[in-house]
């Protein structure tokens, strides 16, 4: 499903991911126009939001649980930001966003994945 947001078409997936401990994910995230920053976060079972990494992140800059554990692939030419998480842990669960901002705009698109 996709939405039109502030310029900005943003892909919205709710499709439900199963997997086991152990396992590993990858998510796709797409855009539409520009060259934005692009940022993934997870929403976890306590309902807090946690800064996953971005498409410029150095290894030292990754949320410290999915250090050694994650990698970001930007294609500018697809226009997209794929996220692997390897070794899937149970607290790897709840809702992954994944985050636009575009460099003249000053509020960030999201995009559920």
């Amino acid at each position: 499903m996709s939405k039109w947001q502030n310029g900005q078409i943003v892909d919205r997936s709710t499709e439900t991911l199963v997997r086991k401990e152990g396992d590993s994910l990858s998510l796709n995230c797409t855009y539409s126009t520009g060259n934005p920053t692009i940022m993934w976060y997870l929403q976890d079972n306590r309902k807090s939001l946690i800064f996953i990494l971005h498409d410029q992140s150095d290894p030292e800059d990754t949320e410290l649980r999915f250090r050694n554990r994650v990698s970001g692939v930007v294609s500018r030419s697809n226009k997209s930001f794929v996220l692997t998480i390897t070794d899937l842990k149970p607290d790897d669960a709840g809702i992954y966003y994944c985050v636009f901002k575009h460099p003249m705009m000053q509020k960030p698109h999201t995009g559920v994945q």
